[in-house]
């Protein structure tokens, strides 16, 4: 008899264990799922915050132009980029600033804040007239949004040397006269046939 008593006891005693088990089990499954919920919350506002930050950048650099391979040299830099816009494009336009980079390859790069977007609209129009001078007007892009491009010339290149004819636009490439969108946060190029949408690694 004590010895079934002692069994009885015994498994009595890993029922408890195993029903505690199974309840911490609970326990943990749901602490992970409000964990995994509490993530998923975060990351979300963590993008809201990247987006909002984007935004802000964007808006600053909305009305500024960069100028690569000019040689400007006046003092005050702002009136030299007025004087450089007017002499090479016909461009006439109020520079609020400017602002001159150093580059690793020893070129200068200039940042010109301008007056209106109506200055920026008629020098981007204008620009086509410095063709073979091997000076360039760009926009004056975000951190991310060079990255993009920069990726983007990588790829034009790489379908260049296969012989294709590759223009680069503002986050997309135009392949032997077929659109190559970019896809956003998905990284990969959507290409724009005459029948379907095909996508690509970016």
């Amino acid at each position: 008899m004590a010895g079934i008593e002692e069994n009885t006891k015994l498994l009595n005693q890993l029922i408890g264990i195993v029903e505690q088990i199974k309840k911490d089990q609970t326990t943990y499954i749901s602490e992970i799922k409000q964990l995994k919920e509490e993530n998923r919350k975060m990351i979300t506002r963590i993008e809201l915050l990247e987006t909002r930050l984007m935004r802000v950048e964007k808006l600053e650099k909305k009305n500024n132009i960069v100028i690569k391979g000019a040689d400007i040299q006046n003092d005050p830099l702002k009136q030299g980029v007025a004087e450089f816009l007017q002499s090479t494009i016909q461009v006439q336009a109020k520079i609020i600033g400017a602002t001159k980079i150093k580059t690793t390859l020893g070129k200068d790069i200039i940042v010109a804040k301008l007056g209106s977007w109506e200055d920026k609209q008629s020098i981007m129009q204008a620009k086509s007239k410095l063709k073979g001078n091997k000076v360039f007007i760009d926009n004056d892009l975000t951190k991310e949004e060079n990255r993009v491009q920069a990726n983007l010339r990588k790829l034009a290149k790489n379908e260049r040397d296969q012989g294709k004819n590759v223009k680069v636009g503002y986050q997309k490439l135009i392949v032997d006269k077929q659109i190559w969108d970019w896809g956003g946060k998905t990284e990969k190029i959507v290409v724009h046939s005459k029948n379907n949408l095909e996508t690509k690694m970016f």
